[in-house]
């Protein structure tokens, strides 16, 4: 049997030989025998064992230079680097969201018709007065609301701003001249000063007998917020979810 099979294949490569060189009967057996030998590498790879592979693979790299080695890795293994980025950024990003998820505003501060634009010296000040000590302790002094050119109410889109910040409780104090306090003491948004702060304290301000505001004129408040105004009238809204804080800092300002 093996003699007849040696026999046949003799035969073969015999009638092989005779086929003219540039031939399209030479063309397909040439092709024949590439896909022949590609079949026979596939099996080859798949029966090896991974010690194996990993033997071949060494083999190939030990023969490259530098650039063809750098070439080779990005070209079969780019996915690693990417998937080492991807976790690198994913964790960078879910701190940071940690992070900012942490922080809290334990008093939030606006000054209309300023001509300030850096508060960090006053907002340390109030984290002082507050006791504020941890990092994520945060005391916000915003100067981005104006009036319109009659001075009582605020212009439009810093009414918009306004009002969504009030509406989501994210505003406890608004340092406002007259004009402005009484357009907003009409809309009844003005907490009872005197339930903030307590009646005894209460009556050692300046604007006492209005009820929901007291009236600062010192001359160091007035240039540190950078207010355009002499008479600064310094108002808690009924919706602060800062009121006991409000309380502490105004309660330094006599």
């Amino acid at each position: 049997m093996a003699e007849e099979k040696q026999k046949k294949t003799g035969e073969e490569e015999k009638e092989k030989n005779t086929v003219p060189q540039n031939s399209i009967a030479r063309m397909y057996l040439n092709e024949e025998e590439r896909t022949e030998e590609k079949k026979e590498h596939k099996k080859s790879l798949v029966d090896m064992t991974a010690k194996e592979k990993r033997l071949l693979e060494k083999e190939k790299l030990q023969g490259m230079g530098f650039q063809k080695k750098m070439e080779y890795f990005f070209m079969y293994y780019k996915w690693v680097p990417i998937l080492i980025i991807g976790v690198i950024i994913a964790a960078v990003g879910g701190f940071r969201w940690y992070e900012h998820a942490k922080i809290e505003t334990v008093l939030s501060v606006s000054a209309v018709n300023t001509k300030a634009q850096d508060f960090t010296e006053e907002q340390e000040e109030i984290r002082k007065i507050l006791g504020a000590e941890s990092k994520y302790e945060q005391v916000s002094v915003i100067g981005n609301f104006t009036t319109d050119q009659t001075g009582k109410d605020l212009e439009y889109y810093s009414q918009m701003s306004f009002m969504t910040q009030m509406q989501a409780g994210t505003l406890d104090v608004v340092i406002m001249p007259e004009t402005m306090y009484k357009t907003e003491q009409r809309k009844g948004i003005l907490e009872n000063m005197g339930t903030v702060l307590g009646e005894e304290v209460y009556k050692n301000f300046a604007g006492y007998e209005n009820g929901d505001c007291v009236i600062i004129t010192d001359k160091d408040f007035i240039e540190d917020y950078g207010l355009v105004y002499d008479e600064a009238y310094v108002c808690v809204l009924k919706n602060s979810l800062n009121q006991e804080n409000a309380a502490k800092w105004i309660s330094s300002l006599q």
